[in-house]
């Protein structure tokens, strides 16, 4: 554990309490997690920037927040630097926050804090490596 100005920096795990949900698959970047709840919801905690929690302001989340503007019936969330995208059951695909390199996949080099469908359906998973 340090202390680096006013934050308190702590190395070792700690429980995050699910008392109203059970996690099905999680995506942790530098700044944020995001999970995807068993009633196939999306819950966020951490730094949002760049849209990653699907709002164009800039604000700490303490603890796991549902996002009211995610797709609905998720399967998987994957997260790669400051860019996020989700797998439906249905097999679609969708993107939002940093566009940058084009990670979103949508044509553009917009950062956006909407969840945006990418025209991919039919997908079974997502990977990052």
């Amino acid at each position: 554990s340090r202390t680096t100005g006013a934050v308190n920096i702590d190395y070792h795990p700690v429980l995050v309490p699910f008392s109203t949900f059970r996690a099905v698959d999680f995506a942790v970047s530098q700044d944020y997690t995001l999970c995807v709840s068993t009633e196939v919801y999306l819950y966020f905690w951490g730094w949002c920037i760049n849209g990653a929690c699907l709002s164009s302001t800039t604000s700490e989340y303490q603890s796991p927040t549902y996002l009211s503007g995610a797709p609905s019936n998720l399967r998987r969330v994957l997260t790669v630097g400051m860019t996020v995208a989700v797998l439906t059951g249905e097999g679609y695909i969708y993107t939002w926050g940093n566009a940058y390199n084009g990670l979103l996949g949508d044509g553009t080099s917009s950062t956006r804090s909407t969840a945006g469908w990418i025209g991919v359906s039919g997908a079974l998973d997502l990977f990052s490596g």
